[in-house]
């Protein structure tokens, strides 16, 4: 299966290129409103986020619940999570996991979905982190 993927952080859109006319799915993710304290963005930190997560009959995730989140914190990661869509991919039920790494002085570095039939890992370019 072939995944159209718009991955929006730090006013920057990514997407994958796959033809309009292709079989795919497509999954918009907002990782602008996940956000590292401005303290934390002046010290040497590198850590993980991990969410559960199941998706509606729309494809927006829906109990979300933090597994690993030891400096973001879960209303503002669940808050941002909500507003992703998942288009016609698993939808109704759908269980998932997501791992988000963050490196210092390179923002998030990747992201990976797992649950119900995806396995998806999408390595993210390095960004200017603000100091």
């Amino acid at each position: 299966m072939n995944y159209r993927i718009v991955i929006i952080f730090s006013a920057i859109v990514l997407q994958s290129i796959i033809p309009p006319n292709a079989d795919s799915q497509t999954l918009c993710i907002d990782l602008s409103a996940i956000t590292l304290s401005p303290k934390l963005l002046k010290v040497n930190f590198t850590s993980t986020l991990v969410y559960t997560f199941r998706l509606d009959k729309m494809g927006h995730p829906i109990e979300i619940k933090a597994i690993k989140d030891d400096f973001i914190g879960e209303k503002q990661v669940a808050e941002a999570i909500r507003t992703w869509t998942f288009s016609d991919i698993y939808v109704d039920n759908g269980f998932f996991i997501l791992k988000m790494t963050w490196v210092h002085d390179r923002g998030w570095t990747d992201m990976q979905l797992l649950g119900d039939g995806l396995d998806m890992t999408i390595y993210l370019p390095s960004v200017e982190v603000p100091n």
